[in-house]
């Protein structure tokens, strides 16, 4: 991961420690009324086969789920920067 400029963060996955031939993703940060409003952006494309009716549905849920996640740590580390 690496801080393009405030607020503005951008990741690419090592594909040879991962499951992914390609990734990356855009975590764009900017105040809102009540704190922060994330803008991501996640382009991947598996190693391994999806299937086609369910799978791009279970892969979205499951790097929604890890971008939750990520955000939460995110909030936690900035509350513990707070003057």
């Amino acid at each position: 991961m690496t801080q393009r400029r405030e607020g503005l963060l951008e990741a690419e996955i090592d594909p040879a420690d991962s499951d992914f031939e390609y990734g990356t993703a855009r975590w764009e940060l900017t105040p809102a009324a009540t704190g922060s409003h994330l803008d991501l952006l996640v382009d991947v494309r598996p190693r391994f086969w999806v299937p086609p009716v369910v799978g791009p549905w279970l892969v979205r849920e499951a790097l929604r789920a890890q971008a939750q996640r990520t955000a939460e740590g995110i909030e936690r580390r900035a509350a513990e920067l707070r003057p």
